[in-house]
C-alpha cells in the first residue's frame, strides 16, 4: 500500500498508525513557526488528558493488586490461586553502567556509543 503524506489513512491508536507516523515525519523542523491547530484539537487534547487519568488510575490498581499477591507470596517464587499460577521470580541481569564506562574510558565508550533519533510529543 502507497501512502501520500497529503491524503493518508485515518489514523487510531494502533501500533501501525504510530510507526507510520514515525516514518511520515521522522524529524521536525525548529525553523517552522508554531502552528494553530484545527479546532478539534481541543477535544482530542481532553481525550489525551483523560485517557492519561484513567490510565495512571488502571495502572494503580494493578500495582496494588500486584503488590498485595507479592505479600501473600512472600518469600515463595511459585504459588496457586485456584486455577491460576502466580509466580515472582528472582531473576539475576547485568548491565552496562554507560556513566561509569564514558568516564573511565571515553574513547571504548565514543566507539560503541550509538545515537538515535526520536521525537518527543507533550501537552502543556
Amino acid at each position: 500500500m502507497v501512502v501520500d503524506k497529503k491524503n493518508p489513512p485515518a489514523f487510531d491508536g494502533s501500533e501501525a498508525s504510530t510507526n507510520l507516523l514515525k516514518a511520515m515525519y521522522p524529524e521536525g523542523d525548529i525553523s517552522l513557526e508554531p502552528v494553530e491547530l484545527a479546532p478539534e484539537a481541543s477535544d482530542l487534547i481532553s481525550n489525551y488528558e483523560q485517557a492519561k487519568v484513567e490510565e495512571k488510575e488502571a495502572s494503580e490498581r494493578r500495582k496494588e493488586a500486584e503488590n498485595k499477591l507479592k505479600s501473600l507470596l512472600g518469600e515463595h517464587e511459585v504459588a496457586y490461586a485456584s486455577d491460576r499460577l502466580v509466580t515472582w521470580k528472582t531473576i539475576s541481569s547485568s548491565r552496562v553502567n554507560s556513566k561509569l564506562l564514558k568516564e573511565k574510558y571515553p574513547e571504548e565508550y565514543e566507539e560503541v556509543a550509538s545515537s538515535s533519533l526520536s521525537r518527543r510529543f507533550g501537552i502543556k
